[in-house]
Formats: C-alpha cells, sequence, structure tokens
C-alpha cells in the first residue's frame, strides 16, 4: 500500500506544478505588450517568413519572445514541455525537420550549421564527445533517406585528432554523394597558430573521410590576439555557395597610466567555395566600416553583402566573392532611422532576398525592418516594428532582439 501512496504523491506534485505553470502563465501574459510590423512600403505577405527572436524585460522579470507577422509569443505561454525542449528558439528549418522526420531529428542539435539536405536525404553531421575534458575523436555522421524512411549512422576518425582540443562544425553541404565539412579546429598546443580552418570530405558509401584539407591557419605574432569566426549566411540547410569567415587581429597596447588595453588592428576575409574547395583571402575593402559594423554581413551565393551607416542613412554594398571585387556603387540605399540610438543591425540573405533587422531605443518602434530584392537590388519592404496593447503595468520594459530567422 504504501508504494501506491509514494504514487499518487509524486502524481498530485506533478499536477500542481504544471497547474501552478499555467495559472502563472496565464497571469504573466495579460500585461505583455503584442508587437506588430507596420510597414510603410511593401506587402506584408513579404515578411510573413520572417521570425524575431529575443528577451523582454519588465522590472526584475524577463524571458523570451518570438514575434512574427501573425503573432506575439512570449515563452511563459509555451507548454511546460515546449520549454523543457526549448522549442522557442529553434530555427524554423530545424523546425520543419522535426515536424517531417521526427524519429531521424530526436536528440539532434537545433542550429542549421550541423544538417543539410536535398530532395533525397538529410545528413547529420557533427563531432562526437567534443568538449574541453573530452579530446575529439570522431565524427557522427547520420543520413535519412526520405523515401524510404531508412537511417545510415556511422563515425569516422578525425584526422590527427590529438593535436585538437576542440573541432566545431561551422557547416555541413551535401554533394554528388559526398558530405563536406567546414570546421573550426582549436589546437592544443598554440604558439603562433591557434586555430585551423578545414574542408572535410566524407564519403558515404566507403564511410571514410577521403580529404582533409586545412584551408586557413589563424597565424599571430607575439602580444598580439585574433577572433575567427564564420559570417552568417542565413539558417538554411539547403546548399551553401560559399562559406565565409573573419579574421579580426587586436594588438596589446598601454596607455599612459600603464594600463593595458587591446586595438583592432587589421581584419580578413576568407571565402571558401564549396564545390570546388577553392579558398580566396583578402582584406576588406575601406568601404566596409568594420570596427563599427563588422557583424552585419550576409552571404548569398558568391556575393557577400554588407550593411553600411553612410551618414544619411544606410547603404547595402556587394562584394563579388569570385571576382574578388566591391561593386561601384550600392545596391540600396536605405532612409536613416528615427532619433532614437541604434543598438544593433542584423542581415541575413535567403531566397534572393535580403532581410535587414535594425533595432533602436524606442519602445514606441523598437526596430526598423527593410526587405531587398537583390535580383532587382530594390527595396521592396520598408517597415518599423510597434508595440500594441500595453497596459500601464507593461509602460516601462526593454525588448532585446538576439537574432532572426528566415522559413526557407
Amino acid at each position: 500500500m504504501g508504494k501506491y501512496w509514494k504514487l499518487l504523491t509524486i502524481l498530485v506534485v506533478i499536477v500542481l506544478s504544471v497547474g501552478t505553470f499555467y495559472i502563472t502563465t496565464a497571469i504573466a501574459g495579460n500585461s505583455s505588450p503584442d508587437f506588430k510590423f507596420k510597414l510603410e512600403k511593401g506587402d506584408i505577405k513579404d515578411i510573413q517568413n520572417l521570425k524575431l527572436v529575443g528577451d523582454y524585460l519588465h522590472g526584475m522579470n524577463g524571458e523570451g519572445v518570438a514575434i512574427t507577422s501573425d503573432d506575439t509569443v512570449y515563452s511563459s505561454e509555451l507548454s511546460y514541455f515546449s520549454q523543457l525542449n526549448n522549442s522557442f528558439y529553434t530555427e524554423p528549418a530545424i523546425q520543419q525537420l522535426q515536424k517531417d522526420y521526427r524519429g531521424f531529428m530526436r536528440g539532434k542539435t537545433w542550429h542549421t550549421a550541423t544538417i543539410s539536405q536535398d530532395e533525397e536525404q538529410v545528413v547529420y553531421a557533427n563531432v562526437k564527445g567534443n568538449d574541453f575534458t573530452n579530446k575529439v575523436k570522431e565524427f557522427e555522421i547520420e543520413l535519412l533517406n526520405k523515401k524510404t524512411n531508412n537511417k545510415t549512422t556511422f563515425t569516422v576518425d578525425i584526422p590527427h585528432h590529438e593535436k585538437y582540443n576542440y573541432v566545431n562544425v561551422e557547416n555541413v553541404n551535401l554533394i554528388d554523394g559526398k558530405v563536406k565539412l567546414v570546421t573550426l579546429n582549436y589546437l592544443s598546443n598554440q604558439d603562433q597558430t591557434q586555430d585551423e580552418i578545414h574542408l572535410f570530405q566524407i564519403d558515404l558509401k566507403k564511410q571514410k573521410v577521403i580529404e582533409d584539407k586545412v584551408i586557413y591557419s589563424n597565424t599571430v605574432q607575439k602580444q598580439q590576439n585574433s577572433s575567427l569566426y564564420r559570417v552568417e549566411s542565413g539558417n538554411t540547410t539547403s546548399f551553401n555557395d560559399y562559406t565565409v569567415f573573419m579574421k579580426d587581429t587586436f594588438k596589446e597596447m598601454k596607455d599612459e597610466y600603464g594600463n593595458y588595453y587591446e586595438e583592432i588592428g587589421k581584419s580578413e576575409l576568407i571565402a571558401v567555395n564549396m564545390q570546388t574547395g577553392k579558398v580566396t583571402t583578402f582584406t576588406p575593402p575601406p568601404e566596409f566600416d568594420l570596427v563599427e559594423d563588422s557583424s552585419t554581413f550576409a552571404v548569398s551565393g558568391s556575393k557577400l553583402y554588407f550593411l553600411q551607416a553612410d551618414g544619411k542613412g544606410y547603404e547595402v554594398l556587394e562584394y563579388d566573392l569570385e571576382k574578388a571585387a566591391l561593386t561601384k556603387k550600392p545596391i540600396t540605399q536605405l532612409p536613416e532611422s528615427d532619433s532614437a540610438p541604434v543598438m544593433r543591425r542584423q542581415v541575413k540573405a535567403e531566397n534572393n532576398k535580403l532581410y535587414i533587422v535594425i533595432q533602436v531605443q524606442s519602445q514606441k518602434a523598437p526596430a526598423d525592418v527593410y526587405v531587398i530584392d537583390l535580383k532587382k537590388q530594390q527595396t521592396i519592404v520598408e517597415g518599423k516594428l510597434v508595440s500594441e496593447k500595453v497596459t500601464n503595468d507593461a509602460g516601462n520594459y526593454e525588448l532585446y532582439i538576439n537574432d532572426f530567422y528566415v522559413n526557407e
């Protein structure tokens, strides 16, 4: 009889916990503002695939928020189990795969960098046992045939894995029956070379690595530091023509009081052609104001796009990665934001369109949103994110847009 009382007690605790969760959610949701897109140019259908994700802070309380053209959803409004699964922050491309291939996607990472697909198959590739306390040794590969629903799983040794503390998969592509991986490898014994960019080819039939090519070594001089990171190219599981990295080098300086600080020295862009494996390294043109805007890049096909403030507003510059040349004039001009200070600028490319979100410090219109048709080189959407249904209780709040996604 005792065990039944224990089970009953556990059940009551679960019911009360979940019940309290939903009551608290209902109370909290009443005072939270709704956000809508107010367009000054264009059609709302052109941003129906846009999803902004961030943090909403009100007093001492904070929670996640997702904003689309249809709805504003707070993390507290999600089901108990959705919150446990972290589905709120999952990229739309991954959510679609989870919906279509639930069994295959179970337990997979939520980031598109490790997944690629074509019409026939889906491939997942990541590092097994990837942390700083357990030496990396193997790639874990899983392949799903969409027609038969058959799954193939295997591991392959990472060549010279003993050299690395950490290996991060930056991009996965399916090409001609092979998986191409671009990885960022952090060396165990750092001297002047701190990390390396690798291009791996894995034969799916033979289930083995057939190429491991070091395409860039991040080497710095003494008394220098550097950061090497991938330029954002959207949240897609489709084929990427290029994978682009930025390297920033910092010099160690000393002020008049003897205090040390770092000053950015120079920057390099490293572009990897995923079809041919050709690597192009170039110094960004002076038109790119990297000190202020180092994160406002997007890659579409063989073009690199950069959002540049010009004193009147913003201009979008285009760099041809194949020709290694900057287009002579901006492809479009965007108007200046309102008088509120700019907090962050984010740019992503998808479906031959460039999506731009410029966040400002304003509660009435916390962000400007633009969509540019890259083929026509025209701005097709100009709009603002505005708050609606703000009660007195929710009047003083802060909204931080951490990221945004575009559905494929």
